[in-house]
């Protein structure tokens, strides 16, 4: 009787094609597990940076927009200040002629006519008052008006917010397909 070694060697030799095989198998499985697993990671972390990156450039417009606005805020404040200096002047000076208007007409009646020199000097220094109270009134409305001018032509035309452009906004927007277009290094680089 001879020992049976025919399936004994045909065994291992299944045995050892069938190990191959799940070896095989399982490095497959490790190979697809570690591809998914690094593709879903870089992707996570593509999708982070560009979400960082574009809330960095939209804040960046932002503080951009608000720094114009102070600017802005500023000039109102400068011609603010004029505006209302050229406003005190107007009611200092309407109360000047009112009062230079009320003055003549209390005191035109009893005004002496001689001597003749006397009568000149009081009437010019009464038209002198009457001209300068009126070129006051007139040259405080002329400059209110000319700052309201000048403030708003500063406020269109030279201090004007940067609002972004279109072709700004789509220079900070990323696509998935950026990161796929990256290349099989970057999707499949290790963690």
């Amino acid at each position: 009787l001879a020992p049976r070694l025919e399936p004994r060697a045909s065994s291992a030799g299944f045995g050892a094609a069938r190990s191959l095989s799940a070896m095989v198998l399982e490095l497959m499985g490790a190979a697809w597990t570690y591809a998914a697993t690094a593709y879903n990671y870089n992707m996570g972390k593509f999708q982070f940076d560009s979400g960082q990156q574009q809330s960095s450039a939209h804040q960046r417009m932002n503080i951009r927009v608000a720094q114009w606005g102070l600017f802005r805020e500023d000039v109102r404040d400068l011609f603010q200040l004029t505006i209302g200096t050229l406003g005190t002047y107007q009611v200092l000076g309407t109360l000047f002629l009112g009062f230079s208007i009320t003055y003549l007409y209390s005191t035109m009646p009893g005004i002496p006519t001689e001597p003749r020199w006397l009568m000149v000097i009081w009437g010019n220094c009464a038209v002198s008052s009457l001209m300068f109270s009126a070129l006051s009134v007139w040259l405080s409305v002329h400059g209110c008006i000319a700052a309201h001018s000048a403030s708003v032509k500063m406020l269109t035309q030279m201090v004007r917010p940067p609002i972004p452009t279109s072709a700004e906004i789509a220079d900070v927007r990323a696509s998935l397909g950026d990161y796929e277009g990256g290349g099989a290094t970057r999707m499949l680089k290790p963690p």
